[in-house]
């Protein structure tokens, strides 16, 4: 487990730097030898803070949250196989910050 902040420089009306707060889980297991499982839990709030003079709106807060499975296969000695699926959502105080999705990714790797 992690535990992380980060403070940005920002360059909107409604802010002059970011805080994020994030929060990280990564176990791993390795069922058989050749094969190991991680799953990757995030979560991240984000404030938008010191807006310029005369900013009359809401203040942005925004949440993260992603979830990610990734399967390895050691299928030889130098041949390793992956395939991995992310889900992720952002939920936000600004409209347009709001963004949900998921994706499916597949690979190999070959050494010599």
């Amino acid at each position: 487990m992690q535990f992380g902040r980060e403070l940005e420089p920002w360059a909107e009306a409604s802010a002059s730097y970011r805080v994020e707060d994030r929060l990280t889980l990564g176990p791993v297991w390795q069922p058989v030898p050749r094969t190991t499982l991680r799953l990757d839990l995030s979560r991240a709030q984000t404030e938008f803070r010191d807006p310029v003079p005369g900013f009359t709106g809401t203040p942005r807060r925004d949440t993260h949250r992603s979830a990610q499975l990734e399967a390895e296969w050691r299928a030889l000695r130098n041949l390793s196989l992956k395939a991995s699926l992310q889900s992720y959502r952002q939920s936000s105080s600004d409209p347009a910050g709001n963004f949900h999705g998921s994706q499916l990714t597949a690979g190999a790797s070959l050494l010599f």
